[in-house]
This record gives C-alpha cells, sequence and structure tokens, in this order.
C-alpha cells in the first residue's frame, strides 16, 4: 500500500526534528522552550533550514487533519487584539522578569480594569504569551519576556496593530471607493485613518510613528544586513568594480559602505531624502570614495554617466504610475550600457515554491495595497513596468538569492546614440 500523505509529512518532520535535536545536543544547547530563560540560539544554514521544512510540513498536515470544511478555525479575529493590547496597555512590562504577579496588581499597574486584564492574558496564555502556574498568579514566558525587553519588537507590533492591521481592515472598502486607483492616499489606511494625506506624508509630521517605523525596518531585515549581503553575494559587481555606483533611496549610506568595502575601489553616492540624510557621517575608512547626499527620486537624476544606479526597497512603495515617474527622472542621467540594479522580492509562480514563503510574500504584497497602493510584482510585471518606462530599458532577469525570499532584477539601458 502507497503510503499516504499524512505519513510523509509525519516522517519528514520525525526525521527533521532528529536532525536538530542532535545538533543541539552535539553542542550543549537547551532544546527548544517557552522557559523565560531560553535563548533561541543561531543555526548554521543547514540546520536552520531544517525548522523552515519542519513548519511547513506541520502546518499542511494540520491543514490535511482538519479538512476542507475547517479552514475557518486559522482565522483567528481575537489575535491581532490580543496583541494591541499587550502592545498599547505595556502588560508584558508590568511586572518583573523572572518574577509573578496577580491580575489585580497588573491591573493597577497598568490602570485597566481586572476583568479586562484577566481575559486578555488568558487568552494571550494560549498562544503561550504568559503563564498561569496557579489560580489568579502571571508569570513570564520566552514569549512574553522578547516583548518586554526588545524594543524593536515592541514597535513591530505597534506598528502591526495600530497602522497595518487597521489599514487591512479596509482595503476592501477601498478598492471599491477607488476602483483601479494608483494614487498613495486612496487606501485602505486612509480610511481606517479617516486622513487623506499619504502614509509617508502623515508619518513626517508624527516623530514617533518615523522612529517606529525606522525600528521596524531594522528589525525584520536585522538592520539590513543580510539581505546588503545577499545582494552584494549574488550580483556581478566586478564588470564595475572601479566604477561608480548610485543608490537612490539609499537612507543614512550602509548599502553603499558595505559595497565601497566590498569593492575598494568602487565609488559610491547614496541619496535620500534631506531629512533622512541630515548629519549621517561617513566613516573614515571611505571618505574621498563614498558620499551621502540629498536628492528626491521624483526630480531629475543629478549625477550623470555612473556604471550602475540602484534601488532597494522603492518600488513596492510604489503603483506603476509613480515607478514609472522614479524611473523616468532617471533617463536623462544614463549613459548607454548603464546598469539598473534592483534589490527586492520578486513573487513567484504560483506554487512553485512551499505556500508558507508564498504566503509570506503575497502577505507582503496585501500590506503594500493596504497602506501606500504599492505593489509586489512577478517577473512579467517587473519586465512591464520597464518596458512602459521606455522602450531602451533592457529586462535582463532576475537573480533570486538562495535562502532569501528577495531577488536582483536587472536592467541595461541601451541607446546607442547617447
Amino acid at each position: 500500500m502507497a503510503k499516504t500523505r499524512i505519513s510523509e509529512l509525519a516522517a519528514i518532520i520525525s526525521t527533521k526534528t532528529e536532525i536538530i535535536e542532535q545538533y543541539l545536543r552535539s553542542h550543549n544547547l537547551a532544546s527548544p522552550s517557552f522557559d523565560v530563560d531560553y535563548v533561541d540560539p543561531q543555526l548554521p544554514p543547514d540546520i536552520a533550514v531544517c525548522k523552515v521544512t519542519i513548519s511547513e510540513a506541520t502546518e499542511e498536515l494540520n491543514s490535511l487533519l482538519a479538512g476542507p470544511s475547517a479552514f475557518w478555525t486559522t482565522l483567528d479575529t481575537t489575535f491581532l487584539p490580543t496583541i494591541h493590547a499587550i502592545y498599547r496597555f505595556k502588560l508584558a512590562s508590568s511586572f518583573p522578569i523572572g518574577g509573578e504577579a496577580s491580575f489585580a496588581f497588573i491591573a493597577s499597574a497598568v490602570d485597566i480594569p481586572e476583568p479586562d486584564v484577566q481575559r486578555i492574558i488568558r487568552l494571550a496564555i494560549t498562544h503561550r504569551i504568559f503563564r498561569e502556574p496557579r489560580r489568579g498568579i502571571v508569570t513570564h514566558t520566552a514569549i512574553s519576556k522578547a516583548i518586554a525587553t526588545i524594543p524593536l519588537l515592541q514597535s513591530f507590533l505597534g506598528l502591526v496593530t495600530e497602522e497595518i492591521w487597521p489599514a487591512s481592515t479596509r482595503i476592501v472598502d477601498a478598492i471599491e471607493k477607488w476602483p483601479n486607483s494608483e494614487e498613495p492616499n486612496e487606501t485602505g489606511y486612509n480610511l481606517a485613518t479617516n486622513q487623506y494625506e499619504t502614509y509617508f506624508n502623515g508619518m513626517k509630521k508624527d516623530p514617533d510613528r518615523g522612529k517606529r517605523f525606522a525600528d521596524v525596518m531594522n528589525f525584520t531585515h536585522a538592520g539590513g544586513k543580510f539581505e546588503r549581503a545577499g545582494l552584494i553575494a549574488h550580483y556581478d559587481w566586478a564588470c564595475m568594480s572601479e566604477g561608480l555606483v548610485v543608490e537612490l533611496g539609499g537612507s543614512q549610506g550602509m548599502m553603499c559602505f558595505d559595497l565601497a568595502r566590498y569593492s575598494p575601489k568602487m565609488k559610491c553616492i547614496s541619496q535620500d531624502l534631506p531629512d533622512v540624510v541630515a548629519g549621517v557621517e561617513v566613516p573614515e575608512d571611505l571618505k574621498g570614495r563614498v558620499e551621502v547626499v540629498a536628492h528626491d527620486f521624483f526630480t531629475e537624476q543629478p549625477v550623470k554617466n555612473a556604471d550602475a544606479y540602484l534601488f532597494r526597497w522603492i518600488f513596492h512603495d510604489w503603483s506603476d504610475k509613480y515607478s514609472i515617474r522614479i524611473l523616468r527622472k532617471l533617463i536623462p542621467a544614463l549613459k548607454h550600457g548603464a546598469r539598473i540594479v534592483t534589490g527586492k522580492v520578486c513573487l513567484p509562480e504560483p506554487g512553485s515554491i512551499s505556500y508558507s514563503i508564498e504566503r509570506r510574500m503575497r502577505a507582503t504584497d496585501m500590506v503594500m495595497k493596504a497602506c501606500l497602493n504599492g505593489r509586489e510584482r512577478d517577473v512579467d510585471q517587473w519586465a512591464q513596468l520597464f518596458t512602459k518606462s521606455d522602450s531602451r530599458f533592457n529586462f535582463k532577469g532576475v537573480i533570486r538569492i538562495p535562502g532569501s525570499r528577495w531577488s536582483v532584477i536587472e536592467v541595461i539601458w541601451e541607446d546607442v546614440s547617447v
């Protein structure tokens, strides 16, 4: 009798779990736990991939066993309100790590009614956030400890529950109200907040929001370290090792710093808005080869004849209408053979990768729609974007960075008349 899919998945889970267990034992590392003192170790790539495989197999097994009529059990509408309450009322910080507290004590510390504290925390416990070792007494788990002690995680929870989640609840209304809109102020976020500035313009007027957003970018991309390293390792920079690279929207220049150190004869210019680059200091070892300057990419590019123009985390913020404007403002600066390099998500062919990874990528696409009217793009959509901008943009293709959701999109400017 042929092995069933549920048996195959169980075997995968068992085999990969044993690999992880053997590694942990051989390196004298603790097995995963929700105990408050547990620290998640940094695993090598070949072991870390086992965690991903187990997670994907477990999810599929759960779905198969639940059956097609039980998909609604995954629609937990109470989880985000619970996380929102933990964030807003600072519940995880209301009593010491390693200590315990009564519901009454926590209610007094955060100044909300005890019955509400009780219902929030007891629901959180079912998600393994907090414990109730004795009736009415609360202690921490590794998860609640992380919420209490990692500021960047707190910022992430705040952004998700106070901006992305409300925007997502109104995305359907926005699609209905503004069909086919490409405007950044006609979004679910605008309807949810009842204000009609763009997401980023509104953020400029609220320093706390701006700081929280910057914190979240650092948290979700590990400060950009891994994404920058992948972009450097998986693109052929050697062909311009003594040339000039300009990064648009480069924030405070970290990518250019990394790239210049990787290629010691390369020169780099990082551009971003004046308030972003104000006060940025170029490291001593890079002075003379790297500049960080003010520039708005919706205005004409002032640096002419660079060998490459680099974009990271830019185009998903904008609909095609505005992305085309950005690219056309670049054209007067381009020399024949100049490269336009984009480090970004490239949506996969449906079903070509695991559902869990594809879901994360497509969920990001929905977030871009809800907050910005931006979008993630697949290979064909990237090609169309450049073609619609100008026929002289020659789309060369996409290089997927192994073990990552990120890709490198390469285009070469071909204009023999220049």
